[in-house]
């Protein structure tokens, strides 16, 4: 047998009536020893598979929430993959400051009451009024076991009743 070699271990014989006997057994040993170790976890980014859509974020006027009016501050859109279809079951998370009310809100995408939005929409309301802000809320996007698909985006809002629905789309790369 090529690549094989024999070692012999010399092994005690289980014999009482001679305790200094002993058996020679031949061991084959057909490949390399293995060392075992415990791997060292190494960091690897995952790239986001997400962005922003063209003419995303678009500030309108609140059509969705008619009797409360003004009386509303949120965001609602859809996420598209690259076929154009709309993805459901992806988590939008919008957090920061508005004000001196702190944010941290989360929507689903394909939920029914987001229909209003087109297929696969999400809504989240964050005020019971427009509140100008300047970048220090940020929307992120997530996939439902929480791992981040798209890059945080931070965002402004208006005190004006025309801007007080911010459409935020997102398609894959």
């Amino acid at each position: 047998m090529s690549g094989c070699q024999y070692i012999p271990i010399i092994l005690p014989t289980p014999a009482i009536s001679d305790p200094t006997a002993t058996e020679t057994v031949d061991v084959e040993v057909t490949g390399t020893p293995v060392i075992s170790s415990t791997p060292t976890p190494t960091s690897t980014q995952t790239p986001f598979l997400l962005i922003l859509q063209p003419g995303s974020p678009a500030y309108i006027q609140n059509f969705a929430h008619m009797d409360a009016g003004c009386n509303w501050l949120g965001i609602a859109g859809q996420i598209f993959d690259a076929d154009g279809k709309t993805i459901n079951n992806l988590v939008v998370n919008v957090k920061g400051n508005l004000g001196q009310t702190l944010i941290d809100e989360i929507g689903l995408t394909g939920v029914p009451e987001a229909d209003v939005y087109g297929p696969g929409g999400y809504e989240i309301k964050i005020a019971d009024k427009p509140v100008d802000s300047e970048n220090t809320l940020l929307i992120q996007v997530f996939d439902i076991q929480g791992n981040t698909i798209a890059n945080s985006v931070p965002f402004k809002t208006y005190s004006d009743c025309e801007k007080n629905l911010i459409i935020f789309n997102f398609i894959t790369k």
